[in-house]
């Protein structure tokens, strides 16, 4: 009797082979598409936390800009320009302002990191950070000037929102160039002048931006969309992702119904 046996050829072997090769190839693809999908969401969700804290506590501690209880006359708006705010709020109601940052708040931005570009929204002169990766911060003023409880609005009925350009205390500038009531890609960033300079301890409301970033790029992502950010328009064309988030604050302890 004939015996015989079974086996595999070099071809079938080679043919094999390939398969796992490529099944195997498939799944490194799906694995490293399903491990840069976790990263860039752990970065989308690491840059909306940073951005809702700075919003968070922009918002509570604006909108206690003047809060004087005593009615000392001591608290108030101290400086209103396009990318920063200083404000004095009676924390200890003794109606004095404290001495140093503990009553006077400066909202600006800082370079925490030492890169040579600001990169953190801080509340102090010091670069103590409240948010980290924080590209833009923009201002913007509503303002009540004559005393009638509400704020001051344009031809068109539309809040007149200004800024102080120059740092003397005073809004000159009206951001919405266009009137129609929004500050966006449409509207001049250098603004258009008030008829009338307006003081500003008349500011009753606030308006804020604040333009968010992941600390990491992504090589198959561009970002050229326009992001205005107060008197800023900024079209990064780069690979961060970014949230943009403008809220207005009505200072609460300044007079307006």
């Amino acid at each position: 009797m004939k015996a015989t046996e079974d086996g595999f050829t070099l071809v079938e072997i080679l043919i094999v082979l390939l398969l796992i090769s490529v099944i195997m190839g498939a799944i490194y693809q799906t694995f490293r598409a399903q491990q840069k999908s976790y990263m860039v969401q752990e970065e989308v969700l690491e840059m909306q936390q940073n951005l809702r804290a700075g919003v968070d506590i922009m918002t509570r501690e604006i909108r206690m800009a003047g809060y004087d209880p005593t009615m000392s006359g001591n608290f108030g708006i101290l400086a209103a320009g396009p990318t920063s705010i200083r404000f004095t709020v009676d924390f200890d109601e003794n109606g004095t302002v404290a001495s140093g940052e503990d009553e006077t708040l400066l909202y600006h931005l800082c370079d925490f990191d030492s890169d040579g570009s600001d990169d953190s929204l801080t509340r102090s002169s010091s670069c103590t950070p409240v948010a980290l990766n924080i590209q833009a911060l923009g201002f913007a003023y509503g303002f009540d000037s004559d005393a009638d409880g509400y704020l001051d609005q344009d031809a068109s009925g539309n809040t007149i929102w200004a800024i102080d350009s120059n740092g003397d205390g005073f809004l000159d500038t009206n951001l919405d160039t266009n009137a129609d009531g929004v500050i966006d890609a449409n509207d001049n960033p250098s603004g258009v002048s008030l008829s009338t300079t307006v003081n500003i301890n008349t500011i009753r409301a606030v308006q804020i931006w604040i333009l968010a970033r992941t600390s990491r790029p992504d090589r198959n992502f561009r970002d050229v969309n326009t992001y205005v950010v107060g008197n800023q328009h900024i079209t990064p064309n780069d690979g961060y992702r970014r949230r943009l988030v403008s809220v207005i604050i009505k200072c609460r302890n300044m007079g307006l119904h």
